[in-house]
C-alpha cells in the first residue's frame, strides 16, 4: 500500500511539475514541487496528525512536530520514516518508536519527556533538538535520536529551579524573567543562542542552549532602568499592539543572516526583522507605514493592517524562514499559499494551488501576474493551511501542510535539487556562502525619436545579465558590483515591423542574472517602445 501511494504521489508530482514548467519557463521560474513526506494519521508510524513546526538536520533528516500525536516524527532524506519519540510512543513500552516496533500517539502530560501540543522545532548547534512545548510552557530538549535531555522555563524542576531532567513539570506561565506563556515558534542561531515566540507574553525570549535565560525583547517588556524593549532581570509581557516594535500574537521566529531576527507577526499581518540584541529595525507588508508604503521603521510608525490576499498583502502570518541568500518566506495559513520577500520587504512571489486564478495546479504569482488566495486542496504543490517551514542543506524549502483528515511536509525547489546530505564541493557553509542573484527592474526609459528604451536593472554584486525575447535583440552586460546596469532595448523582425508601421510595439524581455559564482535566476518584464512617425 506505501509503495502504490508514493508512486501515486510521485505522478501527481511530475505533471504539477511540468505544468508549472509550462506557466513559468526559465531557472527561476522552474521551482515547484519536489517531493512530499508523511501521510495523515492517528498515531501509527510514518502517520502526521496536525504538523506544525519542521528543522531539517545537516543530514538530511527531517524532524516534524506532530501535533496531534503529542510527539517528533523522523523521517530520512527520501522520506523513508525512520523514527518518533515522545512520551510513550513505542506499543511496546518505551518513548522512542520505528516502524519495526509500530507507533502510537505520546502521552499528553508535563512529564519528563512528554509533550502537550508542540509546535515549533529547531536544531542546535550541537544537534540537539528544541521544542517548543506550548501547554506546558517550557522548551523540551532532545537528542538527535529521540532521547529526552532535559527541558528549561520558569519553574518546571518541582524540585526547585528552571531546568529539569528525569523529573519535570510544567511551567508557570507567566512574564517574568525566563517565564514563557504558551510559546510557539523557535530558532536558532550558530553561537547557540535560542530564540523563543513567546506567544502570550507578545515578546521573544532568548536563551542558551543549556536554558538560561539571557534576555527578552518587545515593546515595553522591561519593568527597570535602561532600555525599555529589552530587559534581563526584571521582565514583564510586552505591549500588544500593532506600533513599531509591537507584536500580537506572533506565531513564530526565525534567524536571519546580518544578526537579525524575523518575527511572524501574526494578528498585525506583517513581517517584523529585530537586531539579535533586540532593536526593532523594520516592518513589512501591506499597508504597514502609516505615511503610505509596504515597509515601517520606528521613524515612520508602523501599523496593523486587515489580512488580504493580493500581492505583497499577508494573512495571518503563521511561520516564518529566511534562506542563505536572506529571502524571507512566510506561510500564510488562511490564504493556504507560502510567500517570499527580500529581508528589507519587497515582495518577490507567492505559491500554491490556484494562486493566480483559482485553478486547480501548482502556481507562483507575482506582482505582475496579481495574487489570490491558494486552493484548501490535496494536489501536488498546494500549501493547505501551512505551518512550519524548514530549508535544507541543498535550498530546498518544506512546508508543513494539512487540511481535513489530510497532512504531510512538501520539499519545492528548483528541478533536479538533490537531495541532503551534502557533501564536498556542496557544503552548508558553501552554500551560505553563495551570492544572491536576486536583481529588481527599474524604469525603462525611452527614445521616441529612435524607437529604442534602455531599461534599468539592479543587481546585488558582480555577475553577468543577459537580455533576450522574442522580436528583441540579444544583449548581454557584466556587472563589476552591486549597480544599476544599463540594457538597450532594440526591436526586430515582426515587433520591429509593427513599431514603424504604427509607432507602437509589445515585447516581453527575460532577463537572466548569473551572479559570479553563484546560480542563474531568470525574470520577465513586459515592455511598450514607442517611435514618432512621420
Amino acid at each position: 500500500m506505501v509503495v502504490c501511494v508514493r508512486s501515486v504521489l510521485r505522478a501527481v508530482l511530475v505533471v504539477a511539475a511540468l505544468l508549472a514548467g509550462l506557466m513559468f519557463p526559465g531557472s527561476a521560474l522552474g521551482f515547484g514541487p519536489l517531493s512530499g513526506v508523511g501521510v495523515f494519521g492517528e498515531g501509527a508510524a510514518g502517520q502526521i496528525d496536525g504538523p506544525r513546526g519542521i528543522a531539517v538536520a545537516a543530514d538530511g533528516s527531517s524532524y516534524v512536530v506532530d501535533s496531534g500525536s503529542f510527539r517528533v516524527d523522523v523521517f530520512s532524506p527520501d522520506g523513508a520514516f525512520v523514527r518518533a519519540f515522545g512520551k510513550s510512543v513505542n506499543p511496546g513500552g518505551g518513548d522512542i518508536c520505528t516502524a519495526a516496533t509500530g507507533c502510537q500517539q505520546g502521552l499528553d502530560e508535563e512529564s519528563a519527556g512528554a509533550m502537550d501540543d508542540p509546535h515549533g522545532v529547531a536544531i542546535g548547534p550541537e544537534g540537539n533538538i528544541f521544542v517548543a512545548d506550548r501547554t506546558n510552557n517550557r522548551i523540551d530538549v532532545f537528542s538527535p535520536d529521540g532521547a529526552f535531555v532535559r527541558a528549561f522555563g520558569k519553574g518546571v524542576n518541582p524540585g526547585g529551579g528552571d531546568v529539569c531532567t528525569a523529573v519535570c513539570q510544567g511551567g508557570d506561565g507567566l512574564a517574568v524573567a525566563g517565564d514563557m506563556s504558551g510559546p510557539r515558534g523557535i530558532a536558532a542561531d550558530s553561537s547557540g543562542a535560542i530564540y523563543v515566540a513567546d506567544y502570550g507574553n507578545e515578546r521573544i525570549d532568548v536563551f542558551s542552549v543549556g536554558g538560561a535565560f539571557i534576555r527578552a525583547f518587545g515593546k515595553g517588556v522591561n519593568t527597570g532602568p535602561g532600555d525599555p524593549d529589552v530587559c534581563t532581570t526584571g521582565c514583564k509581557a510586552g505591549v500588544a499592539g500593532g506600533a513599531a516594535g509591537e507584536m500580537r500574537l506572533h506565531l513564530d521566529v526565525a534567524v536571519a543572516p546580518g544578526d537579525q531576527v524575523v518575527v511572524a507577526n501574526s494578528a498585525n499581518n506583517r513581517i517584523d526583522v529585530f537586531s539579535s540584541a533586540g532593536s526593532f529595525i523594520r516592518g513589512f507588508g501591506k499597508g504597514v507605514n502609516p505615511g503610505g508604503g509596504n515597509v515601517c521603521t520606528t521613524a515612520t510608525g508602523c501599523q496593523e493592517v486587515p489580512n488580504g490576499a493580493g500581492a505583497g498583502t499577508l494573512s495571518n502570518p503563521s511561520g516564518v524562514r529566511v534562506d542563505a541568500a536572506g529571502n524571507v518566506y512566510i506561510a500564510e495559513s488562511p490564504n493556504d499559499r507560502v510567500s517570499e520577500f527580500t529581508i528589507d520587504g519587497t515582495f518577490v512571489r507567492a505559491f500554491g494551488a490556484g494562486v493566480i486564478d483559482g485553478a486547480g495546479a501548482f502556481q507562483i504569482c507575482t506582482l505582475m501576474t496579481g495574487c489570490q488566495q491558494g486552493l484548501e486542496t490535496t494536489i501536488a504543490g498546494a500549501t493547505p493551511d501551512p505551518s512550519g517551514l524548514a530549508f535544507d542543506c541543498r535550498g530546498a524549502l518544506y512546508v508543513a501542510e494539512e487540511s481535513g483528515g489530510f497532512s504531510r511536509v512538501e520539499r519545492f525547489g528548483e528541478p533536479g535539487t538533490a537531495l541532503p546530505p551534502c557533501t564536498s564541493p556542496v557544503s552548508i557553509a558553501a552554500l551560505a556562502a553563495t551570492p544572491s542573484n536576486k536583481f529588481k527592474f527599474g524604469k525603462l526609459k525611452l527614445n521616441r525619436k529612435k524607437g529604442t528604451a534602455t531599461l534599468f536593472v539592479q543587481v546585488p554584486g558582480p555577475g553577468k545579465l543577459v537580455l533576450k525575447g522574442k522580436g528583441i535583440h540579444r544583449v548581454s552586460r557584466n556587472s563589476k558590483k552591486a549597480d544599476k546596469v544599463k540594457l538597450p532595448i532594440k526591436l526586430v523582425g515582426k515587433a520591429k515591423r509593427k513599431l514603424l508601421k504604427t509607432g507602437k510595439a509589445k515585447a516581453r524581455a527575460k532577463v537572466t542574472f548569473t551572479p559570479t559564482g553563484g546560480m542563474p535566476n531568470t525574470q520577465s518584464k513586459s515592455l511598450i517602445l514607442k517611435k514618432r512617425l512621420g
